[in-house]
């Protein structure tokens, strides 16, 4: 992994909405339209993520509307929002740029799913809009469109191959879809005996979202019908080749193979993208939260709970911390189960604990210590997350909403008392430590989490202990007699922690 610039902060700042700390940046005099190793600038960050604010104070500050990253996309290419895409153009964006692979803004957008920027940018420049996904197995594969990122080859010569056995043979189809369909039942089979992308047998869904470097589809297997999910890379930079995030998460998910750790089924590399094959599960904790109107009953808590415990302990004891613990990336199936996913920023580590970057992990449930410039940081980075993710489903709301580093400080220190040294030996010693940090004292956190009785409590403080070596292991946290009953049931029966099927 390189090693984190002032530009990363830059673009993690812009991205994730700390307009005062973007401020800080550019008037501390860093250029505006720099490029971090990959081509992204702050521009392509705040747009990305929909910061109208941020990308308002950019432009206003110099910057380049129709700035390119690596892939000759300008910030107008990732605007998913009519409202975004408009601010654009009225600053001069060009509507009719073409990029690396030869689209415009219109048709990424089409190609992303975003249907109505994709509309309104084609009323402007008079584009006509293709009828069907242009990344879908479709004719366009022996029409050699190879402006199509999904264009291989291979499966090209092999498809017309099976039209010309088909013409010979005298076939006769009503419509193209008819004659798709033979050629797609013929192709599977002659994919079989080779090593083609066999990316073609999977159609995509829908789009499920964005990760950590890449968007996530639901795909159905054309086969067997198994839905799965996609993680879609484009390799940008072919001087770079494949990201190291997702070299990352590959390596580390090929040796996670546990019950409450999302599975990856397969990786299919080709010059133009990487697809990762995931397992696919029906919703996330967030999404589970939010429609029991975040009031679960205390079962179900102690179970999901329980099993996230249970895929940080197998990480843990693989020498693997995730780094990214949110409620987003806890996925969960109708059965119940609850898996770790988007290991896009997690990453093995060693003895001594190296000096690792402290931008990383979601805002609300990163730790003191790396909100306060920490570097030397091990696996209590992820209890920490865990202890949050525990009070937000006992309460139904985020434990520490913060929108910028000092106000998530002063958010944690609200609830658990302004940390000294006493209480947190070396804390001065923190790079953004501040010796004039409001004093606050410490609040029960019984008080905020009745559904908790006086075990969860406890066991709730244990994870969100200040000082990184005191805050519970994962498997000291399974013994924690808060998870007695689970502990026991678990000894009668072959169960890995299931809950109540959701709605």
């Amino acid at each position: 992994m390189r090693a984190p610039t002032s530009q990363d902060n830059l673009w993690v700042a812009a991205g994730d909405g700390q307009l005062d700390r973007v401020k800080e940046l550019i008037e501390g005099g860093m250029d505006v339209n720099s490029h971090d190793q990959f081509g992204y600038t702050a521009m392509h960050a705040a747009v990305s993520y929909n910061q109208t604010e941020i990308v308002k104070y950019l432009l206003d500050k110099g910057a380049d509307v129709n700035v390119e990253d690596f892939d000759k996309d300008t910030p107008l290419f990732v605007a998913e929002t009519v409202e975004m895409a408009q601010i654009l153009l009225d600053r001069g964006a060009d509507p009719k740029k073409v990029n690396e692979d030869g689209f415009t803004p219109a048709l990424t957008a089409f190609q992303e799913g975003w249907k109505e920027v994709a509309e309104y940018l084609a009323n402007i420049t008079k584009e006509v809009l293709p009828t069907e996904d242009l990344e879908d197995i479709s004719l366009a594969h022996v029409q050699h469109d190879n402006n199509d990122e999904d264009y291989d080859p291979e499966v090209a010569n092999k498809m017309q191959e099976i039209i010309n056995r088909i013409e010979e043979q005298g076939g006769e189809f009503a419509n193209e879809e008819e004659l798709r369909e033979m050629v797609t039942k013929l192709l599977l089979e002659e994919l079989r005996k080779t090593k083609i992308d066999l990316s073609v047998l999977l159609k995509k869904i829908e789009k499920l979202g964005e990760g950590t470097y890449g968007i996530v589809y639901k795909a159905q297997n054309r086969e067997t019908n198994e839905v799965v999910a996609l993680k879609r890379i484009r390799l940008d930079n072919e001087e770079e080749g494949v990201p190291c995030t997702a070299i990352r998460e590959i390596s580390l998910l090929k040796e996670l193979k546990h019950p409450n750790i999302l599975r990856l089924y397969d990786v299919l590399h080709t010059e133009k993208k990487l697809t990762l094959i995931f397992e696919y599960l029906d919703s996330d904790l967030k999404k589970f939260l939010d429609s029991y109107g975040g009031d679960i009953d205390v079962l179900t808590l102690k179970q999901l709970m329980y099993q996230l415990l249970k895929g940080i302990a197998f990480c843990h004891a693989h020498r693997v911390l995730h780094r990214d613990l949110k409620p987003q990336n806890l996925l969960i199936n109708k059965k119940g189960e609850l898996k770790l996913g988007d290991f896009g920023l997690a990453r093995a580590y060693g003895i001594p604990v190296r000096s690792y970057s402290h931008e990383v992990v979601t805002l609300w449930y990163r730790a003191p210590d790396v909100l306060m410039g920490s570097r030397q940081y091990s696996t209590s980075i992820d209890l920490w997350s865990a202890g949050c993710i525990f009070a937000e489903m006992a309460s139904g709301r985020p434990l520490f909403p913060g929108n910028s580093i000092s106000d998530q400080l002063q958010r944690i220190f609200k609830v658990l008392g302004t940390p000294t040294e006493e209480t947190w030996p070396k804390v001065s010693q923190l790079p953004e430590y501040k010796r004039d940090f409001e004093i606050f004292p410490r609040i029960p956190l019984e008080t905020l989490l009745p559904k908790l009785d006086s075990l969860g409590i406890d066991l709730l403080k244990r994870l969100l202990e200040y000082p990184p070596e005191k805050r519970i292991t994962a498997s000291d946290a399974l013994q924690h007699p808060y998870f007695d009953e689970l502990r026991k049931k678990e000894q009668t029966i072959e169960n890995n922690g299931h809950i109540k099927e959701t709605r």
